[in-house]
């Protein structure tokens, strides 16, 4: 029996829509090279799924890779959306990857590579330029045409704007959020600070950070201001970045062309950011290893009072500590010269090699429905990537949620070029080297700036 609101797997011919790998590395690399670079009780829409095989009743397995699935709260959500999708598709049986961040992009290209890739994959905007411009991922164009409800206007426009190549579209924005300031409350009350009055400058930031770090008796630090992304993954550069923006710096210059975080205000920031670990002794010592989820952990475990991160974070904060439920607050990021945010978009993408490409893309239709992204939201916090269900009365009367979705018209997105995932890991090397005080703040930033500009060159 199928669930209610959804409709039987029917297997049918083969869909000419299906871009073929070799028609499909053409299309993507030619046109991403010239560009340069929730309270709704609605059923789920109908899912009608065909597959290009031709024996009616055979059974399909498609994969999907995902990082969410090895986390507490998002991995749970993503299970049950499994779980109804089987129900309502009997025929069909769903294989989870629960790969970690850090290994998704490599993952996917060499299982592509080996022409065994998941069918279905869950990207950061870095990752998703990169599967484009190997010519990886399928061209979802003709299904968003063929159905009015998977529509490309149904979803956030700055963010399907990143994965478009002319009337080609590669990517379904499952979350568009902007980077906040999460801080856990009552270590501002015992520092005797206002958690109703978190930072708004970097000099009361910095203030902020010095009074939340403290010592226990025996002059050993238990606890530190600040959680700052030091270990090289693509997920840390949101959070490094807008300490650049902020000062009315950049990473590259407006034209991409060449490298810009050696500049006087992109070396004040830098400085700043690193001496908050150097001189300040606010970060926990093992800064260069933190990642996005080690960052919250440390958050969870209340060793750190502050991160930049989403709001996302506070569900899967909670199930690691459920103590934290009543401990945790948002606010915008400490500001300088220019208020501004790195926005994180989180796409579905589907293999251009899979072998059930219409199978794939029914199962993130029934993740992209409306009903799909507000129940995501009320699992997991993320804002969700399409319109209707970002307008969801549930958000608009979290406070947070709506901080969240104000704070989006400050967000732009980080470069999304082929060489980004290189330009990332010189960057954070740099923060790296002068985190351990390997090198000074601005010669660390002198040699990344070389390197990126050899690298753009390539």
């Amino acid at each position: 029996m199928s669930s209610p609101g959804h409709v039987p797997v029917v297997i049918d011919q083969p869909d000419e829509a299906f871009v073929s790998r070799r028609r499909f590395i053409g299309l993507a690399a030619g046109a991403s090279l010239a560009a340069g670079a929730r309270s709704s009780t609605a059923a789920p829409a109908p899912v009608r799924v065909a597959q290009a095989t031709p024996a009616p009743g055979r059974r399909v397995t498609i994969r999907v890779q995902d990082w969410h699935l090895a986390e507490k709260v998002w991995g749970a959500f993503e299970r049950q959306m499994v779980d109804d999708f089987k129900r309502a598709n009997p025929n069909v049986e769903v294989e989870l990857d629960a790969v970690p961040y850090g290994e998704t992009l490599n993952k996917f290209l060499a299982q592509t590579k080996a022409g065994q890739p998941a069918d279905v994959v869950y990207a950061a905007d870095a990752h998703t330029v990169q599967y484009l411009e190997a010519g990886y991922i399928l061209d979802l164009a003709p299904h968003m045409t063929a159905d009015r409800d998977f529509a490309a206007d149904k979803f956030n426009a700055a963010a399907m704007k990143s994965v478009t190549r002319g009337d080609r579209i590669f990517a379904v924005p499952n979350a568009a959020t902007p980077v906040l300031l999460h801080y856990n409350t009552e270590m501002f009350q015992k520092a005797g600070l206002d958690p109703n009055k978190p930072p708004r400058t970097w000099e009361e930031f910095q203030d902020a950070t010095v009074k939340l770090t403290r010592k226990d008796p025996s002059g050993r630090t238990v606890q530190w201001g600040y959680a700052p992304h030091g270990k090289k993954v693509i997920g840390n550069m949101y959070r490094l970045i807008n300490w650049f923006w902020e000062n009315d710096a950049d990473i590259l210059t407006p034209d991409q062309k060449a490298a810009a975080l050696n500049s006087p205000e992109a070396v004040e920031a830098f400085t700043f950011l690193v001496e908050l670990g150097t001189k300040h002794r606010v970060f926990p010592p093992q800064a260069t290893d933190i990642d996005p989820g080690g960052a919250r952990s440390l958050l969870a475990k209340e060793q750190v009072a502050m991160l930049s991160g989403f709001l996302g974070g506070r569900a899967i904060l909670i199930g690691e500590n459920p103590a934290m439920k009543t401990k945790q607050a948002f606010a915008p990021l400490p500001t300088r010269k220019k208020k501004v945010n790195a926005l994180n978009t989180e796409y579905w993408v589907v293999a251009g090699q899979s072998k059930n490409p219409e199978v794939a893309v029914s199962f993130i239709k029934h993740l992209m429905s409306r009903d799909g992204q507000v129940r995501m939201w009320k699992a997991v916090e993320s804002i969700p990537g399409r319109k209707d269900a970002a307008a969801d009365s549930s958000i608009e009367e979290d406070k947070f949620a709506k901080l969240a979705v104000s704070e989006l018209a400050y967000s732009r997105s980080t470069p999304l070029i082929p060489q980004w995932a290189q330009i990332v890991d010189v960057t954070l090397d740099a923060f790296q080297r002068a985190l351990l005080g390997q090198m000074l703040p601005k010669p660390a930033l002198d040699q990344a700036a070389q390197q990126i500009d050899a690298i753009l060159k390539r």
